[in-house]
């Protein structure tokens, strides 16, 4: 596995690098994970607008999607 450079830098003349090969890694799969669950949020709060009607003379229940915007 190549090495994941976290950070690089020059420091008195002299450079100095952090290595990490597993920092990286898990900060993609955080941010991927975050953004996933970010994503399901959102279908759930599309989800949660719907709008419910209820008519008495033909004993009918009615759903619709609610106006909203996410």
């Amino acid at each position: 596995m190549p090495t994941n450079y976290v950070s690089k830098f020059n420091l008195n003349d002299q450079e100095v690098v952090v290595k990490d090969s597993e920092a990286r890694t898990t900060a993609n799969t955080a941010s991927t994970n975050a953004t996933n669950a970010l994503n399901k949020v959102t279908e759930l709060e599309k989800l949660s607008r719907v709008e419910v009607a209820y008519t008495q003379d033909t004993e009918t229940i009615s759903i619709t999607a609610g106006t909203h915007t996410v």
